[in-house]
């Protein structure tokens, strides 16, 4: 039989079962890795424009770029 080990001081102890923590933490990693990829796809949009602008080529309407903006940016709020 073994002897069950006293807490040293050092140790923490957790409410939520390690598995609940560790699914907890992969999906808020897999929530900011969807959001920074969504970032990074909005964000081109403006930078097209804007040379699209400079060669004296046509852009898209730019309130659909600020709307499509700010919902990413909604959604990268609510990641935090």
């Amino acid at each position: 039989m073994s002897k069950s080990k006293k807490p040293s001081g050092n140790e923490f102890e957790f409410a939520l079962p390690q598995e609940m923590i560790e699914r907890q933490m992969e999906n808020w990693v897999r929530g900011v890795l969807e959001s920074n990829d969504e970032l990074t796809k909005v964000l081109k949009r403006p930078r097209d424009s804007y040379c699209a602008l400079l060669a004296g080529k046509p852009v898209r309407a730019d309130d659909q770029i600020l709307k499509q903006i700010e919902a990413v940016l909604q959604g990268a709020a609510r990641m935090k």
